[in-house]
């Protein structure tokens, strides 16, 4: 930033920012400015989530665009171009959610022009994709996204528990860290160099979350400028290192225990607490094992 400017690719253009209608990158003739239109297409490629059922159950046309769109429409033509592998691959992750589940299945139907999705279950039931719950479409939709190659190297997805039953919240949540690269080996076609973040009130998923892997978002405010945000990570953690700068104006992180108590389930025990734990208070009666 230069006095009311922005400034780009090394000071070879400058934008007068209050001037501009759209972003610097959307303005900005990118051809000759090959490091912004790298940051562009990057940018391009992130996805935000917002799954739909009704987008979910539809069928697809013979000719309708293979790749899942934010809101979910499209998951029979995805399903219908990834090979049988990844398939199954797809139907082993939604098993974890449904034990029961063996297999998906993609139908097309040439006289109909449509595609369409059932799962069968280990006794050989079919059931249509429009016959599923929100909270299994909603895992089928994010084991698909995972399994497919040509996915956004960023993810967002808001309140992933959604219609998920408190005892399956931890078979989300792995679901969901399979999305991201695995930082402890290279980077390589088994391994994408892919993130995903999350938001959430729930918490459930606070409580099966690592410590490190959460930030706290805090509305700031500053003389004359409005309100921003910040995001603070919890205290111990290599994300908190270097940004408890009072000197900066950063605010002091919460722990998790006052986390959870701002969430309205505070821990008896200062540890973790178990999503059955959560679950038997929440709906006050017990869970059989599972």
């Amino acid at each position: 930033r230069e006095g009311a400017g922005l400034v780009i690719a090394a000071d070879l253009e400058k934008v007068i920012a209050h001037l501009t209608p759209k972003t610097v990158l959307s303005s900005t003739t990118l051809s000759i400015y090959p490091t912004a239109l790298a940051a562009r297409r990057e940018m391009q490629s992130w996805v935000m989530l917002q799954f739909e059922p009704s987008a979910l159950r539809e069928s697809d046309t013979l000719n309708a665009d293979p790749h899942i769109a934010p809101n979910g429409a499209h998951l029979a033509a995805t399903l219908n171009r990834l090979n049988p592998d990844l398939r199954a691959e797809i139907a082993n992750r939604l098993s974890r959610l449904l034990p029961d589940v063996r297999e998906i299945e993609v139908n097309e139907d040439e006289s109909k022009n449509a595609i369409t999705v059932s799962v069968k279950t280990n006794n050989g039931t079919s059931y249509p994709s429009r016959s599923l719950s929100d909270g299994t479409l909603r895992f089928l939709g994010l084991a698909t996204y995972a399994s497919d190659d040509r996915a956004g190297r960023l993810l967002c997805f808001e309140e992933p528990e959604n219609g998920i039953h408190p005892l399956r919240l931890a078979a989300m949540l792995e679901l969901l860290h399979e999305f991201g690269v695995d930082t402890t080996v290279a980077i390589d076609k088994d391994n994408p160099c892919r993130q995903i973040i999350i938001n959430t009130h729930s918490p459930a998923v606070v409580g099966l979350i690592e410590e490190d892997e959460l930030l706290v978002a805090r509305e700031g405010r500053k003389s004359g400028a409005g309100s921003f945000l910040i995001f603070e990570a919890l205290p111990g953690t290599w994300r908190s290192v270097g940004r408890l700068d009072s000197s900066r104006g950063g605010l002091e992180a919460v722990s998790r225990g006052q986390l959870m108590t701002y969430l309205g389930k505070p821990q008896s025990n200062g540890g973790r607490r178990s999503v059955r734990d959560w679950a038997e208070q929440q709906f006050a009666l017990p869970f059989a094992d599972a």
